[in-house]
């Protein structure tokens, strides 16, 4: 009996120092905040959010005939390092972002965005903090609006002065 138990502590402890099971108190893996947010857009009447306005300006430049803008489903998800999450987008549509940490840049994050509403994956690097908006080209089946992407992702240390 007593050889049983050191057999298996002494199997645990090598499979620990393999690094196969975890050992004990080892964190947990690494999580950021990405938060979705659904932009529509259309040309039905000038009504643009106040939180959109520098958003509607910028896509006004290559889309002049959007000028109403409003806030759709706006999703916030804690997403491990190496690991994907679905956001729900307009229409039963949905995106899967991918996060990973940047190699030629740590202090920034590598996000992939899928969707079948996207053509492909479109990946970047990502700034804490900051929204990258992105054009799905697809329209809502009720109202015609555009259907946009603004993704950003948290999870920086704030820098001491």
């Amino acid at each position: 009996m007593r050889l049983r138990i050191l057999s298996a502590f002494a199997l645990a402890l090598l499979l620990s120092a393999a690094g196969l099971v975890p050992a004990c108190g080892d964190p947990e893996p690494a999580r950021v905040e990405v938060t979705v947010v659904v932009v529509l857009a259309h040309d039905r009447d000038e009504k643009v959010a106040p939180k959109l306005d520098c958003l509607a300006k910028e896509i006004r430049k290559n889309n002049p005939k959007l000028t109403g803008f409003r806030l759709g489903q706006v999703t916030c998800k804690s997403v491990p390092l190496d690991g994907s999450e679905t956001f729900p987008l307009a229409d039963g549509r949905e995106a899967a972002v991918h996060v990973k940490r940047c190699g030629e840049r740590p202090e920034r994050f590598c996000l992939e965005v899928k969707s079948p509403s996207l053509v492909g994956a479109i990946t970047y690097s990502a700034a804490c903090g900051k929204y990258m908006p992105f054009d799905t080209g697809c329209v809502t089946k009720k109202d015609k609006d555009r259907i946009f992407l603004a993704v950003m992702v948290e999870a920086c240390k704030k820098k001491t002065k």
